[in-house]
């Protein structure tokens, strides 16, 4: 996905990203996360733990959670987007040690129309 600096963020740019973002995921690659996130971009992975900051810490968070998950499955749901933010609310299916249950919870994600798209 080209920069979108000059111009305003659709729900089509959002729905690009979150594909781009949740579907090397289901393969266990971390790899594009490092094209989807800014220099200086803030990841939350949830409401009470400290946030990763910076795309290499970003990367790194994702690298270690995708090495011990299993058969990952994400669904998505576009809430909202504006000229600069995007709200969606996305649905996680994993097989996670040590037992390998099977998790299922929902999830939010919000993004930040910045020098990344």
């Amino acid at each position: 996905m080209p920069l979108i600096k000059d111009r305003t963020m659709t729900e089509s740019d959002f729905r690009e990203w979150l594909e781009r973002y949740l579907r090397p995921q289901e393969k266990k690659s971390a790899e594009a996360i490092r094209d989807l996130f800014a220099e200086d971009g803030v990841y939350w992975w949830g409401p009470y733990g400290e946030p990763c900051r910076g795309v290499d810490a970003v990367y790194r968070h994702h690298k270690n959670a995708l090495s011990h998950q299993e058969d990952i499955r994400y669904r998505c749901d576009i809430l909202a987007v504006t000229a600069r933010y995007g709200l969606a609310r996305f649905y996680l299916k994993i097989k996670a040690p040590p037992e390998n249950l099977w998790v299922k919870e929902p999830r939010c994600a919000a993004g930040h129309r910045g020098d990344r798209g």
